[in-house]
């Protein structure tokens, strides 16, 4: 599912960039319009890909992939600081010991 959404993600951030130069042009002309929508649909499936990277962080706590998730700013910025230690604490204790965690 994560690829997926991965996938529909960098076709839409693509569109949206590829929209760039109209950024200075009017909010109410066509481009800009389709630019927001865009950028909604964005966000929509930023919060999807969140929502499993939460689950699978709850149901696969001491993986190796739960290091690589809490290492995403994207969705560690949505999580609350509680959030992030309970599932840093979480973690496998040889995974909390790498250099890459610690400064996590």
């Amino acid at each position: 599912m994560q690829k997926s959404l991965r996938e529909l993600y960098d076709c839409l951030y693509s569109q949206l960039i590829g929209l760039n130069p109209t950024f200075k042009q009017v909010v109410d002309e066509h481009p800009n319009k389709i630019m927001w929508i865009i950028s909604d649909k964005i966000d929509t499936v930023r919060s999807e890909m969140n929502l499993l990277s939460i689950r699978f962080l709850n149901n696969h706590s001491k993986s190796f992939v739960s290091m690589k998730l809490l290492d995403d700013q994207y969705l560690t910025d949505q999580l609350s600081l509680d959030s992030l230690k309970k599932f840093y604490y979480r973690l496998d204790m040889i995974i909390q010991k790498l250099e890459d965690e610690k400064k996590l």
